[in-house]
């Protein structure tokens, strides 16, 4: 079974869209979230409890320390092993997150540009020099296209995309693989498509809840391992409102409202990202999005199978060498491993996915016929040699008076 990806903006409904469709198809979940990668940031990233992942298997979740600085590169390699084991084991993986370069790197084959030392110790020290807004500004001048989609100036990426420009003599983004190529392993890219004025107070509550579990506990329980404001984890929104709020740079009150429009910022540049991307199908988030996305799959793979033909033609093409009859099993056969258990669970027959119906069955002998049937042929159409039966003796009346 193809990969199957949920795409979207933060408290979309992604996860437990991805939960039904692991108990629909027979999943495992594989995260692309890049904070739910950090071991013990939990309320802040909204990651499911083991509970709450109902016995469904879940990968690349508490992989990191949060001292660790994140690696895009570093998570594509991983998790592209976990989707080909999950494969493998005969099981469908389900890629569930919104972040956004992440995504990319897992579904498309993102190869990934050198590094040099000296260059990025150039910039590094440019940073320290001027702050990292400052740099942003600068990188936003050679490339407004990185800019927009580094999350939060991040300092690190800021630094990385103008070393990239340096050695590349090209954007940064010119180094992304295109988003109208066939997605590795032939993922289906599922999106759900939201509203401001739908989410926008799902993102509010959310927010209120984190802090109302403990997200200021939990960020001091981190500061304990070595979580510290300037990292990767550090820079998670929640996390930096909450360091923010315990240096007295802002009320808890503030902390709060800030995380809501903070998010509400990451949410706009997560809609433009996926929206650019064309091979995503669309549901609706406010409705059901579990029979929205079985619609949509099913859909996919009938188009599939329309675009098959040539296949199929070849098989028939072979008749004259194995008998009609036989190339039906191999249709079968073939249409049943495409497939997998989803369809052939439908119709009540591993083997046999399809009800058939034999043209040019004229003629076909009982031993044919038999092996027809077996094949899922249901009706066979011998209209030919009743025709004749019928119409050859006036034929033949006709032509000898």
């Amino acid at each position: 079974m193809h990969p199957i990806a949920v795409f979207g903006p933060t408290a979309s409904g992604k996860s437990a869209l991805g939960l039904a469709l692991a108990h629909e198809l027979d999943g495992e979940v594989v995260n692309v979230d890049s904070m739910q990668l950090y071991r013990g940031m939990d309320i802040g990233t909204a990651k499911l409890t083991p509970a709450e992942r109902e016995g469904i298997p879940h990968h690349q979740l508490d992989v990191w320390e949060v001292t660790e600085t994140a690696s895009v590169a570093r998570y594509q390699r991983d998790a592209i092993a976990d989707v080909e084991g999950i494969m493998d084991r005969g099981k469908t993986p389900i890629l569930v997150g919104g972040s956004m370069l992440y995504a990319q790197a897992l579904v498309d084959d993102w190869q990934f540009p050198p590094t040099d030392p000296a260059v990025r110790a150039k910039y590094e020290a440019r940073r320290v020099e001027i702050g990292t807004d400052a740099l942003h500004e600068e990188l936003a001048q050679v490339d407004p296209a990185a800019a927009a989609i580094i999350e939060d100036k991040d300092p690190r990426r800021t630094v990385r995309a103008l070393e990239v420009i340096e050695l590349t003599g090209k954007p940064y983004k010119a180094s992304q693989p295109p988003k109208d190529a066939p997605p590795r392993w032939g993922t289906r890219l599922l999106g759900l498509r939201t509203t401001a004025d739908w989410l926008n107070p799902r993102i509010e509550l959310r927010t209120r809840q984190m802090f109302e579990r403990g997200l200021i506990e939990e960020v001091e329980r981190l500061q304990a391992q070595g979580l510290v404001a300037d990292s990767t984890a550090g820079r998670a929104i929640g996390y930096a409102q909450v360091f923010q709020a315990q240096r007295g740079e802002l009320t808890w009150d503030e902390a709060v409202e800030r995380t809501i429009t903070g998010t509400r910022r990451y949410v706009r540049r997560q809609r433009s990202w996926f929206n650019r991307d064309k091979r995503i199908t669309w549901l609706d988030a406010a409705g059901d999005t579990t029979a929205q996305a079985l619609r949509a799959l099913e859909a996919i793979t009938l188009e599939e199978l329309d675009g098959a033909g040539p296949e199929f033609a070849l098989a028939l093409i072979r008749r004259d060498e194995i008998g009609c009859a036989e190339i039906l099993g191999e249709i079968q056969e073939d249409v049943a491993k495409r497939l997998g258990d989803r369809l052939s669970s439908k119709v009540g027959d591993k083997s046999s996915p399809f009800d058939l119906v034999m043209h040019g069955g004229s003629g076909s002998t009982d031993e044919e016929i038999a092996t027809a049937v077996r094949n899922g042929v249901i009706k066979m159409n011998v209209d030919t040699d009743t025709q004749y039966a019928f119409t050859r003796p006036v034929v033949g009346y006709m032509l000898s008076n």
